[in-house]
């Protein structure tokens, strides 16, 4: 939890806290208002440019440091 904390870019949704019963942790994050990769990726063929765009912003969220 400390290392995900820690984590400060525009590109990683944030921690702002977690909990945990007897069988489950569960971690609070930031709000993301356009949905979940997952969202997009089913819904319609992307074009090879918004690909080519995700990949270098997950690269450079891939690449920080705290």
């Amino acid at each position: 939890m400390r290392h995900l904390s820690r984590l400060n870019h525009p590109n990683i949704v944030k921690f702002l806290h977690h909990t945990q019963d007897a069988q489950s942790l569960y971690l609070v994050m930031e709000y993301c208002a356009g949905g979940s990769l997952d969202v997009h990726v089913h819904n319609e063929p992307i074009a090879y440019d918004k690909v080519f765009s995700w990949g270098y912003t997950l690269a450079r969220a891939l690449a920080a440091r705290r």
